[in-house]
């Protein structure tokens, strides 16, 4: 339901601040199961934010630049308020200057939303 989806963004949130990444993936992977299954757009974009920052704070670079592509080739069909808050809880992303991001952060564009989804969905890989 709506609900549950907005419920683990949430909790994801929670985790996220509380620096507690092993827990905090599994939940967002499942808020964007959720998310998906509702089509639930915003809920997805928000997970997506969530699972990108948590691929970056493991300096797994390019699955965060190719997350945060992803969310960037839809965020501007966000309403403002949402928009506002998908930008505050980027921040760590839009902030970023590393080249490899950067370069993952276009493909991720180029790949769009789903394709953004697909990669969260899957097996995090540790980057050299």
């Amino acid at each position: 339901t709506w609900w549950e989806a907005g419920a683990l963004v949430e909790l994801l949130e929670l985790e996220l601040n509380a620096g507690d990444l092993d827990a905090a993936e599994p939940v967002g992977r499942e808020a964007l199961r959720v998310a998906r299954s509702i089509e639930e757009r915003l809920v997805t974009l928000f997970a997506l934010v969530g699972i990108a920052r948590i691929a970056l704070e493991r300096t797994q670079v390019d699955r965060a630049g190719r997350l945060w592509g992803g969310v960037l080739a839809d965020m501007e069909r966000a309403p403002p308020p949402q928009r506002d808050g998908l930008e505050r809880d980027a921040l760590p992303l839009a902030t970023e200057e590393d080249a490899r991001f950067l370069d993952a952060v276009a493909v991720g564009r180029a790949g769009g939303l789903e394709a953004a989804v697909e990669l969260a969905l899957a097996d995090a890989q540790t980057e050299p």
